[in-house]
């Protein structure tokens, strides 16, 4: 089956039932020279075009939000690493920076990369819960 016989099928469809977009029906009668077979064979290249770009759109604005929910999910978990390598050598000390001025950037240095791996993976696994959550269909 080729990749566009379905939307071939849809358009057949809807010429059976009687469901014709006019606007494009007419914009087919006006570049067929008027027509009736070629009328009809224009608007259903038009439609299947129209199907086709629409369907194109909408993998776009998925795949679009998709990536963006993974953007925010890993900025998210750049952001928690940051402020946990900032904070926690201060929550350590009881709010007392004396002792770690000459070591500090080191230990949060440290900090980030142990706790950065660890921000991944719990926002994969909410993103993985929020999927699961979306698929689920109320009975």
């Amino acid at each position: 089956m080729a990749s566009d016989d379905i939307f071939y099928s849809t358009v057949a469809a809807e010429i059976e039932q009687g469901r014709i977009d006019k606007v494009l029906w007419t914009k087919a009668f006006s570049h067929s020279g008027g027509t009736e077979a070629a009328t009809k064979s224009l608007y259903v290249r038009y439609r299947v075009e129209q199907l086709a770009e629409e369907a194109r759109s909408s993998q776009l604005r998925t795949f679009t939000s998709s990536t963006s929910r993974i953007l925010l999910d890993l900025t998210s978990s750049v952001l928690v690493a940051i402020a946990v390598a900032f904070a926690l050598p201060f929550i350590l000390s009881g709010g007392s920076s004396s002792g770690w001025d000459s070591d500090l950037p080191v230990i949060q240095i440290v900090i980030f990369v142990g706790v950065l791996p660890l921000s991944f993976v719990h926002f994969r696994q909410m993103r993985r819960r929020r999927s699961h959550s979306s698929q689920v269909t109320p009975k």
